[in-house]
């Protein structure tokens, strides 16, 4: 509960800013991963603030997807970077290629 009141609180406090979560996963179960990625987006909407998030968590990129299948926007609020620095790339993809890329097991973490 700690952790998600102060992912609240700085969501909160960030208007018209910017915010940074790392490892956003850790502390919740995989089941509500795609509760948490709504309540981010949708208050990161609503108070005009960008958010960064890093992980390396499965589970937290499959709730990911699954918020991006169900949200209205279908996933067209969020976008994914994958850091490949043994081959010095950047890759970005949308909510519907990271909806793709889990239903079909496609790797996309860097």
């Amino acid at each position: 509960m700690r952790r998600l009141l102060a992912i609240v609180m700085a969501l909160l406090c960030s208007e018209k800013g910017f915010i940074f979560i790392d490892e956003i996963a850790v502390g919740f179960h995989y089941s509500v991963m795609s509760d948490i990625w709504r309540l981010v987006v949708e208050m990161a909407a609503r108070r005009n603030t960008q958010v960064f998030i890093s992980t390396h968590s499965l589970d937290c990129l499959r709730g990911l997807a699954r918020y991006c299948s169900l949200s209205e926007s279908n996933g067209s609020d969020v976008s994914l970077f994958a850091l490949h620095p043994q081959r010095e790339i950047i890759m970005s993809y949308t909510g519907e290629e990271i909806y793709r890329a889990v239903e079909n097991e496609i790797e996309v973490r860097g």
